[in-house]
């Protein structure tokens, strides 16, 4: 069977010498039972944040994406429907502190803003077309940010199924000019990041400051990271990210300090890369070795600047602890053994892209067949 956990963290901020964070960590709570495989969306995207006193976790149920909240972790809200969706890797959300973003792909590529209230209901703008259909024209796999002028970003694949079967797939970004949930979409956008369309792409904006941002892409062809630097006017050239193969294009996730960016992806040879752009351009550094193909993601406290880096393989959840003051790895925590559950896909791991209010939230998948529990 399946199930769709969710896990806690509480961080206690101790001062110490390294000022390295510590945490309480909860055991796994069963959420919900569902048919769908597919539950949670890819690693780069995000399903899951707190606010109002309240955790949330939004899913994919096979035809519809829904939220559930609860105040204790434990005893979790009847589900309420959002919209219909096409597939699990199809939506993101984004939480910006005040309001919850949301982007699906069917015909069109739908944006809409939410406001989460105390009592577990979320009222939302109007649903808004972000990128207008085109019979010639899929959209896929998106994800969603929000710039610190309060404008939404969305990254995306554009595919022409005219070309069918030949692959022809691009990676995109678009942004409204509005910061008010109303979209109009900028000057400029929206934007075609890389003209090579004999790839299936993958497209993750991160936030930054002062209005800029920075988009990573992934491709399958190349088994390459690709990224650009929005500076707030314009994009930069393209830069490679990833210094050795990714092992699956969607195996990728990136947080932002301020204007630093964070990157971990797997690689093809079995191995966990983390990678940093400051002002001075990328290093990288391998940081985990595994056995086989896992799923990977970043998230972080704003209160330390620390990040904790999560991944998921052979049925094990493992995490690090990286101090962004001394720039360095704690040890690896072989941490829920999933075992007697099994896991038959590698990446139904998410976790929100920050800590809100010291509470981080995992979202994960497990076992073997349907009906998944």
């Amino acid at each position: 069977m399946k199930k769709v956990l969710i896990l806690f963290f509480a961080y206690i901020l101790l001062m110490s010498l390294c000022y390295a964070p510590y945490f309480i960590r909860s055991a796994p709570v069963l959420i919900l039972s569902l048919e769908e495989q597919q539950a949670v969306p890819y690693p780069y995207q995000r399903n899951t944040f707190y606010a109002q006193g309240r955790f949330w976790v939004f899913y994919f149920n096979g035809t519809h994406i829904l939220y559930t909240s609860s105040i204790d972790g434990i005893s979790w809200e009847a589900s309420t429907v959002v919209a219909t969706c096409l597939y699990g890797f199809y939506w993101s959300l984004f939480f910006d502190g005040q309001y919850v973003h949301l982007v699906r792909c069917e015909e069109s590529v739908y944006y809409r803003r939410g406001t989460p209230y105390s009592n577990g209901t979320i009222i939302w703008s109007a649903e808004q077309v972000a990128v207008p259909s085109d019979p010639d024209l899929q959209y896929k796999y998106p994800s969603i940010a929000v710039d610190s002028n309060g404008c939404p970003w969305i990254g995306y694949s554009k595919e022409n199924v005219s070309a069918f079967p030949a692959l022809e797939q691009y990676p995109m970004v678009t942004k409204s000019a509005r910061s008010d949930g109303v979209w109009e979409t900028d000057t400029g956008f929206p934007y075609l990041l890389n003209s090579d369309g004999g790839s299936v792409w993958y497209v993750s904006v991160i936030p930054l400051s002062n209005g800029k941002m920075y988009v990573a892409y992934s491709s399958s062809a190349y088994k390459q990271i690709y990224g650009r630097l929005w500076t707030g006017t314009a994009f930069s050239i393209q830069e490679t990210i990833s210094s050795v193969d990714v092992s699956s294009p969607m195996f990728f996730s990136g947080i932002a300090i301020d204007d630093t960016v964070h990157i971990v992806y797997s690689s093809v040879e079995n191995t966990i890369i983390h990678a940093v752009r400051t002002e001075i351009g990328w290093t990288t550094e391998v940081i985990e070795y595994f056995a086989s193909d896992t799923s990977v993601v970043l998230t972080y406290n704003p209160a330390t600047n620390n990040i904790i880096c999560f991944w998921h393989n052979n049925s094990h959840y493992y995490y690090r602890l990286y101090n962004s003051t001394t720039g360095s790895w704690g040890s690896r925590v072989d941490w829920i053994d999933e075992s007697s559950e099994g896991t038959t896909m590698p990446y139904p791991l998410t976790v929100s892209y920050q800590a809100y209010e010291g509470n981080i939230i995992v979202t994960y998948v497990t076992g073997t067949s349907p009906p998944f529990n």
